[in-house]
């Protein structure tokens, strides 16, 4: 082989190399957390840098409701094809009828609900659905710890009732109320709107760098009082009107944390960074 070829060889390879590293990251797992704004529900995406995909709820499903024209196309502009778990962190149909429509569009590896709930009628249809395509159905326990890869876990904090067989869940099953997603270095609780107040010494020990707080009722007194023992760096509302936020935003300011409004910030980016993480809008299409 003359020299002009192998010069011509290493040029090629050189260009090569400049490409591949300048477009790589379009091929590689994310490394993120997005919040979506959901009326009435709660949404949330992780993905972690091993591929490992995680969706909390699918929304209400309807298409008169907005997340009908939210949580689908999000998964679309992502070309996920496969969800590694869902988490039910509700029982009521606001929370996993969208579930109906993401199933047909990906694979569910893991369906985890509360226990139980076999009745309803398009439960056992969607079940169905992601049974087809190879996927099962687990059950929340307080105190399990779900492991997904080395950098990303969700344990179960509390569900309410605590007890099986009260008459809120005979009605309509148990809620997993309190729950936290592990993500690389973030730590972030997510409380559901029926979380039991009297469920905050299960948090006591929980390290918390973000706090998601789906409800009107954390805005109650006690509840702040809670959240100021935490002292997460960041708190993120749902479901509140900005114009009602005030006592939670004033409290914040106590322990220099940020607050989040997602009727004003819309859909958010949680990524690591330096140790630390930051958040911003999700300013591509949803």
């Amino acid at each position: 082989m003359n020299f002009k070829i192998k010069i011509k060889m290493f040029f090629c390879i050189a260009c090569l190399a400049v490409i591949l590293a300048h477009f790589s990251p379009l091929f590689q797992a994310r490394q993120e957390i997005v919040v979506l704004d959901v009326p009435g529900s709660s949404v949330i995406f992780s993905e972690d840098r091993t591929g490992k995909k995680i969706l909390f709820n699918g929304g209400k499903g309807e298409v008169s409701s907005q997340d009908y024209w939210t949580v689908i196309p999000f998964l679309k502009s992502r070309g996920i094809k496969k969800l590694d778990a869902v988490f039910v962190t509700s029982l009521r149909k606001k929370y996993w009828g969208g579930l109906m429509r993401i199933a047909d569009h990906s694979s569910i590896e893991t369906l985890v609900v509360p226990w139980p709930h076999l009745r309803e009628p398009n439960f056992r249809s969607l079940l169905g659905k992601i049974r087809k395509k190879g996927g099962s159905l687990s059950g929340l326990v307080p105190g399990d710890k779900y492991f997904f890869s080395e950098i990303s876990q969700v344990d179960v904090l509390s569900l309410y009732p605590e007890r099986p067989g009260s008459k809120a869940s005979v009605l309509e099953g148990l809620d997993a109320s309190a729950l936290c997603l592990k993500h690389g270095n973030i730590r972030m609780l997510l409380l559901d709107e029926n979380f039991d107040l009297n469920s905050w010494d299960s948090l006591r020990n929980q390290k918390a760098d973000i706090v998601y707080l789906n409800g009107k009722r954390f805005l109650e007194t006690d509840c702040i009082r809670q959240l100021r023992a935490l002292a997460p760096q960041a708190l993120i509302l749902a479901n509140v009107p900005p114009s009602e936020d005030r006592p939670l935003r004033q409290a914040i300011q106590n322990w220099n944390g940020t607050l989040f409004n997602l009727k004003e910030t819309g859909a958010l980016i949680l990524r690591e960074q330096g140790g630390g993480f930051t958040i911003r809008p999700h300013i591509r299409p949803l």
